[in-house]
């Protein structure tokens, strides 16, 4: 069988250098591999032509264990099965083996920067966005029962929600939910406020109380007559922190 030449698909080879970042921000992923966020994300847009073999060496041992780098060129051959969130592992009777990565499989959640001011438009998709994280559409879909349309991240800011919510956590939010249909945590934003605020909201008898987890901070009731003034983003279905 004589030689051929194979281009590499620059854009899937970005995928799936997206998915082994993972949850990690790509600021926290480049530090990791000596280079800029900008380099990062180049790479998984596939605007890099022609990357360097210590850069990708790199990308392949930052997993554990380290990645087969033909996968990671081509999508071909091993992964080396270990389960990154990135597809599943099979026990067999040879072992080990890893199921093929599908980047079609995954979504690409846009995470938003609301930490400061959210300004006056009344929707979240105003604020800049700063990263992309993978999480795969089944687990959006089957487990989370989400429309992976209706969903955004955002970084929990503060620890008045504490011990539910920490500084620095990312939180999916469901923005078809911005009713208050079921009591639970929600982001919000007040008429007479700037910012965006993270509390847990209870329906009471004459309002809504807007509760902190975090004893430290008061809680408080919004009458009902008032409630127009308070303007619902989405609720939290999901939330993620570094250990």
């Amino acid at each position: 069988m004589g030689f051929k030449y194979k281009s590499l698909d620059l854009k899937l080879m970005g995928k799936r250098v997206e998915l082994v970042r993972g949850l990690q921000t790509q600021t926290a992923f480049a530090g990791k591999l000596k280079i800029t966020k900008q380099e990062i994300s180049r790479l998984e847009n596939g605007k890099v032509v022609n990357p360097s073999p210590e850069l990708l060496l790199n990308i392949c041992n930052s997993a554990d264990p380290p990645l087969n780098m033909k996968w990671l060129l081509t999508g071909e051959g091993k992964q080396l099965g270990y389960d990154f969130g990135l597809g599943f592992v099979r026990e067999t009777g040879e072992g080990l083996r890893s199921s093929r990565v599908d980047p079609s499989d995954y979504i690409y959640m846009p995470v938003y920067d609301v930490k400061g001011p959210a300004g006056g438009g009344p929707a979240i998709e105003s604020e800049q966005i700063t990263d992309h994280i993978a999480f795969k559409k089944n687990f959006l879909k089957n487990t989370l029962g989400l429309n992976e349309k209706d969903l955004v991240l955002i970084s929990a800011a503060g620890e008045s929600m504490v011990p539910a919510i920490h500084d620095g956590d990312l939180l999916l939010l469901d923005m078809r939910d911005n009713f208050f249909s079921v009591d639970g945590i929600y982001c919000i934003r007040h008429a007479r406020e700037s910012s965006l605020m993270v509390k847990r909201v209870q329906r009471v008898h004459n309002g809504t109380m807007i509760k902190s987890d975090n004893p430290a901070y008061d809680s408080y009731t919004i009458l009902k007559g008032e409630m127009i003034d308070m303007e619902i983003i989405g609720r939290v279905v999901w939330a993620g922190r570094k250990l």
